[in-house]
This record gives structure tokens, C-alpha cells and sequence, in this order.
């Protein structure tokens, strides 16, 4: 007899009834994740978090009784373990590497398709990150064009350009414009990548580009964030109470 497979619960905090309906609706046809819980207030967001009944929180960041995002610190301090996922309106990467730095281990906007959300789910429970693809294209680094081919390791440069731009969310035509080569190339090179490194989606490729670290994120620009973001964390355990108030971004 066959054990059942794991079902990870899973809470949404966000102040608009239509958005937690919204994913409920998404979770129940999804195997393996299930609706458990829901908050709309900053307070209700803190309880969810400690309450022991979620494997991960899909989280907004501007809730009422909070000013933006300062419920987060707090809600992190007294569940460290938890991953939570920020399902946001904020397309700005800079607030990307704020809540990063906190400990938010995904960050899906909310203006993308269901389907982020739900491949953001599984990776931030498998214990990877996750960033939303149109926010990704905004930290991709110079893509060095013109290098010889023939250098291989496990693939080749042209192949290796050709999987960063498709984890930051290219198109196959805007690949080809900006390595200057066909589409059909460009299909070519992500499938010889895709095979050598057994990934099969996207989110296998966006999960492969930040193990290899071609997704600038861990380096938040405020100098109140220097610090290793666990570190941080535990300070808010004694400060979180000055958060309240204040704006986090």
C-alpha cells in the first residue's frame, strides 16, 4: 500500500477577501497544497505565523494596522522556519532585495499569472527561492556576447546566455535579438541546456540561475540591511515593537 503524499498547508495574509478567494481557488487544483488558513490584518498576519498550522505563508505587504511592510520583521522573528512568500503589486527590485534580506524567500507580483504563484509555492517549500520573472529581467548582469563557443565546461557560453535570459523571463524572439542569432538557435541552445542539466520547466531554470548565483539578490542597498540577514531577524525578536510603526521601505 502506497503512503499518501505529502500535503503542505499553506496561508495567505492579504486585506482584500477577493485575493485569499482567488488562491484558494488556485490551491484546490493543485496537488500536495491545501488552504489553511487566512489573516487580513497585521495582527491576525502575526498569529498565523506562530499558530504551528502552515508549512508556508503567501503574504501581501501592506495590510491595514501596519504601516507598508512592518509586520513583516516580526512575523519572521517568531517563525523563522517558515517560508514566506510576498505576493505583491511592488515591482521594484529594490524592495525585492529589502524583504530578501529580511528572510522572504519568494516574491511574486500580483499582476502575473497563477501559475508563478503556484511554481513560487513549490520551490520556497522545497527549500529554494523564487522571483517573479518580470522583476528577474531587472537584475539580469551584462550578458558578455561574442565569446568563443568552443569554451565548454558542463555548457557552453552561447547555451549558458541562453538559459540566464530565459530564468529573467526573455521570450525565445527577444533571446535571438539580443544574442543576435535565430530563434531557432536560440531554441536549439536551450534545449542541448536543458537536457545536459535535467531541467524540465521554468522554474527548474529560474530555481538553476540563483544556485548559480546569476540572480543579484542577497545585497540590499540600505546601509541599515549591511548586515547577514539572520542576523537581522534575531535583532527583531528585540525590536520589533519599533517597527510597528514605520514603514519598512
Amino acid at each position: 500500500m502506497q503512503a499518501a503524499a505529502k500535503s503542505y498547508r499553506i496561508g495567505v495574509v492579504d486585506d482584500h477577501p477577493c485575493v485569499i478567494a482567488g488562491i484558494r481557488a488556485a490551491l484546490e487544483f493543485e496537488e500536495g497544497l491545501v488552504f489553511s488558513g487566512e489573516a487580513r490584518t497585521a495582527e491576525q498576519a502575526l498569529a498565523l505565523a506562530e499558530s504551528g498550522t502552515i508549512d508556508a505563508l503567501v503574504a501581501d505587504l501592506s495590510l491595514p494596522g501596519a504601516a507598508e511592510g512592518a509586520w513583516l520583521p516580526e512575523a519572521i522573528a517568531r517563525a523563522p522556519s517558515l517560508p514566506v512568500l510576498a505576493y505583491t503589486m511592488h515591482a521594484d527590485t529594490r524592495i525585492l532585495q529589502r524583504v530578501f534580506a529580511l528572510g522572504v524567500t519568494g516574491y511574486v507580483l500580483k499582476s502575473s499569472e497563477a501559475r508563478h504563484l503556484i511554481d513560487a509555492l513549490r520551490l520556497v517549500l522545497s527549500g529554494r527561492r523564487y522571483i517573479d520573472p518580470c522583476l528577474a529581467t531587472q537584475l539580469l548582469p551584462c550578458v558578455n556576447e561574442g565569446e568563443n563557443d568552443s569554451e565548454e565546461t558542463e555548457i557552453t557560453r552561447r547555451e549558458e546566455e541562453t538559459l540566464k535570459l530565459t530564468a529573467f523571463g526573455f521570450s525565445i524572439k527577444e533571446i535571438a535579438g539580443k544574442l543576435c542569432v535565430s530563434p531557432k538557435s536560440v531554441e536549439t541552445y536551450k534545449r542541448r541546456a536543458a537536457q545536459k542539466l535535467s531541467l524540465q520547466s521554468r522554474a527548474d531554470i529560474v530555481r538553476f540561475a540563483i544556485d548559480r548565483g546569476w540572480l543579484d539578490i542577497d545585497r540590499p542597498p540600505l546601509s541599515a540591511l549591511d548586515r547577514k540577514p539572520n542576523a537581522w531577524i534575531a535583532d527583531t525578536s528585540r525590536t520589533s515593537a519599533s517597527h510597528r510603526g514605520r514603514s519598512i521601505f
